[in-house]
């Protein structure tokens, strides 16, 4: 063990033993991107049932859509509304 030795006004010297950082179990994190394909969106509540039972945690659950991305893509790489660009051009 290591010894910490904080200040101290006394004249007695206090130590306060820190833990071996060697000692300890170290655990690991690890994220996965979990993707549900759009032929099976209609099980997406079971599948995600499997994922919990088997000991993950979702963290995020965000739907995909593709008729908004591809709408939201179609209005930024739009050819008939060009971006203008403000302020000064060098």
């Amino acid at each position: 063990m290591l010894r910490y030795r904080p200040r101290s006004d006394s004249q007695e010297e206090e130590t306060e033993e820190v833990p071996d950082f060697d000692t300890l179990p170290r655990v690991y994190v690890e994220r996965t991107l979990a993707i549900i394909k759009p032929d099976a969106v209609h099980k997406s509540e079971e599948i995600e049932d499997v994922i919990l039972k088997e000991g993950f945690t979702i963290l995020q659950h965000k739907p995909f859509n593709p008729c908004v991305w591809l709408a939201d893509w179609l209005m930024k790489n739009s050819p008939n509304n060009p971006q203008i660009c403000e302020g000064a051009i060098m």
